[in-house]
């Protein structure tokens, strides 16, 4: 259900925070990596800084994808070079 609303409303905040949960739970790492990517793609300022950020932890910690979370947190610090 929420993945439907997701996919119908890439803003909408419910679905996303459901879906974040869901995917946290699940371990699902690659589907949450792919949410946060969307997330960040419709934020921005601040908001979108912070979803870089975790984004870029997930590749880091979770996926072991280093060459991803460097460019992933290269993007949040061209926002905001005092983030991280």
């Amino acid at each position: 259900m929420f993945a439907q609303i997701f996919a119908d409303d890439p803003t909408h905040p419910g679905a996303v925070r459901a879906l974040e949960k869901i995917y946290e739970a699940e371990s699902s790492w690659e589907k949450l990596a792919e949410l946060l990517d969307k997330k960040a793609k419709e934020q921005r300022g601040k908001e979108r800084v912070d979803t870089l950020s975790k984004l870029a932890e997930l590749y880091d910690d979770r996926l072991a994808n280093a060459q991803k979370a460097a460019e992933t947190y290269q993007a949040a610090l061209s926002l905001d070079d005092k983030s991280l």
